[in-house]
């Protein structure tokens, strides 16, 4: 989200449970199978999966079974996605939908507008369209107090605000998911969603209003223990030090952040900081040092193959030349 990376919720269970349903209407479909004359046992590959779940689809269309219907179709879909059948996938996604209200299923109408709307996401398609798929999706939450989903919903909606440049838009929907969190003591993602309204504030120039909530974004990353996280709120407060000209200040930050990384093994973002205090560095006129941290970050760039990064490290190792 600030720039040089992007953290997300995490769905802890989604894609689990997904492969769990999975495996479940694997096991009946099979069963199913062999209760009518089936000759196969279900294979693990996919395209076998695939096979056996459209011959259980059928079968369930034959005796009505809505229920196995509505389990079936949701493998397939996650399968289909896991694939690249994304029109594969939205298809049987919208066979969900179909099935969810007949059955009056909530749970399993909004993950089947969240599976679509991702799906037409990742399709590089209207924005517009996959924020409007996600406002449905809110507005199950709201009227059957889902919570937890409404939390993540809000947080999906924030960063697809944020990626078409409405920033205030994206505030508002961290502001009220971080609202939920907190309220629920769950400060990982409390944290979280600080760190992305700060960066939104950075975007739109309000950076001391930035710097209260990094205090208390910093506050709760200590009590949560997420490095992650903490590095990302550490390197926010280096660049904006860096932009008021603190540069001892922000090269501290850099480096804490630095740590950080190296302590969870993330390479990209210690080529990232390294990138940071290499611009420090060339600022307060330490071309050397300036010089070796650009070479190890570029190093760690062309290693993870993370163009933006390579091309940054050029840059900066360019004007280190001159």
């Amino acid at each position: 989200i600030a720039g040089f990376e992007s953290v997300r919720v995490k769905r802890i269970g989604l894609f689990g449970s997904s492969l769990d349903l999975s495996e479940s209407s694997l096991m009946r479909s099979d069963r199913r199978r062999r209760q009518e004359g089936g000759l196969r046992k279900v294979s693990s590959s996919q395209d076998e999966s695939i096979s056996h779940l459209e011959e259980a689809r059928t079968i369930y269309e034959d005796f009505g079974g809505k229920r196995g219907l509505l389990n079936v179709c949701s493998s397939l879909a996650v399968i289909y996605e896991r694939v690249g059948d994304y029109p594969g996938s939205i298809v049987h996604w919208e066979r969900v939908r179909m099935y969810a209200e007949e059955l009056a299923s909530i749970n399993s109408i909004i993950r089947a507008l969240e599976g679509k709307a991702r799906l037409i996401r990742n399709q590089g398609r209207d924005s517009s369209l996959v924020i409007e798929m996600y406002l449905e999706a809110l507005d199950f939450t709201k009227k059957n107090d889902l919570n937890e989903n409404r939390a993540e919903i809000l947080n999906t909606l924030g960063i697809l605000e944020w990626e078409r440049g409405y920033f205030e838009a994206a505030i508002g929907y961290y502001e009220e998911a971080f609202i939920w969190f907190i309220g629920n003591a769950d400060k990982i993602h409390a944290g979280l969603m600080l760190n992305s309204i700060v960066a939104s504030l950075i975007k739109l120039g309000r950076t001391a209003e930035a710097r209260i909530r990094l205090e208390k974004a910093l506050e709760l990353h200590e009590v949560s223990g997420e490095k992650k996280l903490h590095a990302h709120a550490l390197s926010m407060l280096g660049d904006l030090n860096r932009e008021n000209q603190q540069l001892e200040e922000a090269l501290l930050m850099y480096r804490k952040s630095l740590g950080m990384r190296w302590d969870i093994e993330d390479r990209v973002g210690e080529g990232w900081m390294l990138e940071r205090i290499s611009h420090v560095h060339l600022l307060l006129g330490d071309l050397q040092l300036a010089r070796d941290s650009a070479s190890k970050a570029l190093e760690i760039a062309i290693e993870c193959g993370e163009r933006k990064l390579q091309e940054a490290c050029k840059n900066l190792l360019t004007l280190e030349s001159l």
